[in-house]
This record gives C-alpha cells, structure tokens and sequence, in this order.
C-alpha cells in the first residue's frame, strides 16, 4: 500500500508541470498546423493569380507537388 501511496503523491506533485508541457506541446502544434494551412491558402491564391509553380514553390516553401496537389483541389 505504500508504493500505491507514493505514487499518488509522486502524481499530485507533478501533475501541474505535466499538463503544462501538454498545454505547450499542444499549442505548438496548433500554431504549426495553422501557419501550414496559411501557406497553403497563399499558395493557392498564386496559383489563382496564374503565377508559375516555380515562384510560388519560392515565395512558400512548398514543393512543386505540393502545390501541384492544391491546383487539384480547386
């Protein structure tokens, strides 16, 4: 009963370090996956405007097929 005792407290002592490396690691991604959908969003408005594949792939980053796959989803 002493190990399940201590485990408990090791727990309670450490929880709050534990969901706020959760909440961080969370909010890192969330930014991620919101500035790759940005990119993505500016990179189709390129293609809209009818600039090559070649300069978006510069101004964003993307790779070619990338941005090839997105000409396909419009």
């Amino acid at each position: 009963m002493t190990l399940a005792m201590d485990m408990l407290e090791y727990v309670e002592e450490n929880k709050d370090v534990w969901f706020a490396q959760g909440r961080a690691e969370g909010e890192a991604k969330g930014r991620a996956e919101g500035e790759a959908a940005r990119t993505r969003e500016v990179a189709q408005n390129l293609l809209h405007l009818g600039l090559p594949i070649a300069q978006i792939a510069a101004a964003t980053g993307l790779s070619p097929a990338e941005i090839e796959a997105l000409r396909q989803v419009q």
